[in-house]
């Protein structure tokens, strides 16, 4: 194209005025769903960008928009892949009400929380979200320059009563679901938990689960097929290795997608045999567990139901009253558990 198009052309694409345009493209005012969905595509399809040449005459909204920070904490140097997955649901989610997103990233160190602390404290904002994990005293910290922080994967701890509202999954009801397909489905009676620190509630959580399930599923639990790692691939992968090196025996493996590829790896290079000799089942519903072969059995969690969630709730009067929703996972049944018929 030579030029791009401009906003009248693209109101009259859509039979819209040139203002509801204006008010969809600068995120401005309340305009009707469909139609925002409508004057997106046509300036898309137009090639539409915008200049200080083009257009009708700009002026700095009456209003800004509303700021919503976002922080992913982490207890590791690098969060796991279903944060950052989660991240981009709840961008998505608040960017869709009109907020605009400030991300923050902490890994449990006190003088970069600090300073991210202060920076949060400087800047209005309407929102602050928290996804991931934190020690006690910076989530209190938190809730203390923000109260109506929204806490993400995870509940608020007792300690800080009614300044956190939280939006999380079902672990303990995602380990069950896992444990009774490996027990009923595939027939497996040694099922190994490879899962992150005690210090993260996503883990605790899944522990709980795991061990209720197996005792309802009229299993035993066995210290040894408890094995702990730092959440990473290749520790999850020198993890299983030892145990294989110590003797332990199992028949399946419960862990998170992100570590399932390391389990296959060292299972495969003991000549164990997906599903025949060792079922494995993830958790999270990550892409990646479709790209592995055979295809990863996983407890698929809604991520973008919670995101959703978030959204509503930062737009509405709850973050003034105390708040806790849980949202159920579902198991997603593929070719790394039971054979294929």
């Amino acid at each position: 194209m030579s030029k791009h198009a401009t906003i009248d052309e693209i109101a009259s694409a859509c039979g819209v005025s040139s203002m509801t345009v204006s008010r969809v493209l600068r995120q401005t005012g309340r305009v009707n769903e469909e139609t925002r969905k409508k004057v997106l595509v046509a300036a898309e399809k137009l090639h539409y960008l915008r200049s200080t040449a083009q257009g009708r005459p700009r002026s700095l909204p009456s209003q800004p928009s509303p700021v919503a920070q976002i922080i992913i904490g982490s207890l590791e140097e690098m969060p796991p892949l279903y944060h950052l997955r989660l991240l981009v649901a709840v961008e998505r989610q608040f960017s869709r009400k009109g907020f605009d997103c400030l991300v923050h990233f902490t890994d449990g160190e006190y003088a970069p929380f600090a300073r991210m602390l202060e920076s949060i404290r400087r800047t209005s904002s309407e929102v602050v979200v928290a996804i991931g994990n934190y020690p006690d005293d910076h989530l209190r910290s938190l809730a203390c320059v923000h109260p109506g922080l929204i806490l993400l994967d995870s509940e608020a701890p007792g300690t800080l009563g009614n300044q956190c509202r939280s939006i999380s999954f079902d672990n303990a009801r995602a380990a069950a679901l896992a444990v009774r397909h490996l027990a009923r489905d595939a027939k497996r009676r040694k099922i190994l938990l490879l899962t992150g620190p005690r210090a993260y509630p996503f883990a605790r959580e899944i522990e709980a689960g795991y061990c209720a399930a197996l005792q309802e599923n009229g299993l035993t639990f066995r210290p040894e097929l408890l094995v702990r790692c730092d959440f990473s691939q290749n520790d999850a992968a020198r993890q299983l290795e030892q145990a294989l090196d110590r003797g332990v025996s199992f028949d399946a493996v419960f862990t998170n997608d992100e570590m399932a590829a390391a389990v296959y790896r060292v299972l495969v290079a003991h000549g164990f045999s997906i599903p025949d000799d060792i079922s494995v089942c993830g958790c999270d519903n990550i892409p990646s567990g479709e790209q592995l072969h055979p295809e990863l059995t996983t407890v698929s969690l809604p991520f973008d139901q919670l995101a959703e969630q978030a959204a509503e709730l930062a737009v509405s009067d709850v973050l003034c009253r105390p708040y806790s929703l849980r949202l159920m996972p579902e198991l997603v049944v593929r070719h790394s558990t039971v054979r294929a018929e």
